[in-house]
């Protein structure tokens, strides 16, 4: 069965209801609907851990996935068959990630919970092909429990900014990703609101949707709030991404297992699906339109 443009693919791995916490693990498991949320199938990723990002190669149509718990990073062709990863990375704890143009893939240490070493490189670029391999010691915000450091990644169309963040932190962070080198921080959250940086997607024309852990917000090109969306305001909105046309994004609801479908301008409610399973719900995407032989 091949991937459909206008397919959604959604990391959720199957974490047991008695599961702690600071302990989510379980089969980690990618569910592919079609457009309407219907599942069409259920993709295993042999790890069991917590599947937390996934992103499509623009060039051959092949999704990859992290889990960062297995310290494992987990490839799909375009025809859902598990291929091996062919590129030497470190053993590291990937979370996040997204594609360049041109098939590079860039990645960011999820956390370092548990790791001895605290100062590693946490930005990583790597060619799909193997040839190349980069890496970078850059700043992090640590979030709220002050272990995590690149939760969140997005890289905004013209490939010139890089924004990251940390779990439930107070930062939104910039890279430049063609002089490599960091940025001013895109925006910080006041000491007393009481929101956080979660998710991160960057519109063509600079905009930026976020999603602050009580819902979701827009933000202009420079980090300010232009309008806070009508979602209900409680715990565990931590996803956002912006459907292929960026008419639409997605906003995931980890505690509770619900994905709403939302238009951009003004935020009114177009689907909304509930996973039937919480503590969860994490990357979602939709697929593109590529020519795969």
């Amino acid at each position: 069965m091949t991937f459909l443009p206008g397919d959604i693919l959604v990391a959720a791995s199957n974490v047991p209801a008695n599961v702690e916490l600071r302990n989510l693990h379980g089969p980690g498991r990618i569910l592919h609907f079609d457009e309407m949320f219907n599942l069409k199938r259920t993709l295993a990723t042999e790890t069991d851990g917590l599947v937390v990002g996934i992103a499509v190669n623009p060039i051959n149509g092949d999704v990859y996935a992290t889990d960062a718990r297995a310290k494992k990073v987990i490839r799909f062709s375009a025809h859902g068959t598990p291929s091996p990863v062919d590129v030497p990375l470190p053993e590291q704890k990937f979370g996040a990630l997204t594609f360049a143009r041109n098939g590079d893939c860039w990645l960011g240490v999820h956390n370092l919970l548990g790791e001895a070493a605290t100062d590693v490189d946490l930005l990583w670029r790597f060619q799909s092909t193997g040839e190349s391999i980069n890496s970078w010691a850059i700043d992090f915000d640590g979030g709220k429990l002050k272990f995590h450091r690149i939760s969140f990644l997005s890289l905004n169309q013209p490939e010139t900014r890089l924004l990251y963040a940390s779990e439930n932190g107070r930062r939104v962070l910039q890279f430049d990703p063609v002089r490599m080198c960091q940025q001013d921080d895109f925006l910080c959250l006041d000491p007393d609101d009481p929101r956080g940086t979660f998710a991160i997607d960057q519109l063509a024309d600079g905009r930026v949707i976020m999603a602050t852990g009580l819902g979701a917000s827009l933000f202009d090109d420079d980090g300010q709030e232009l309008f806070r969306y009508p979602i209900a305001e409680r715990r565990g909105w931590s996803r956002v991404k912006l459907s292929e046309d960026q008419d639409t994004f997605f906003v995931n609801n980890f505690l509770e297992g619900i994905i709403e479908r939302r238009q951009v301008s003004g935020g009114v409610l177009v689907a909304r699906h509930d996973i039937q399973h919480r503590n969860a719900l994490c990357g979602i995407l939709e697929y593109p339109q590529i020519s795969v032989d």
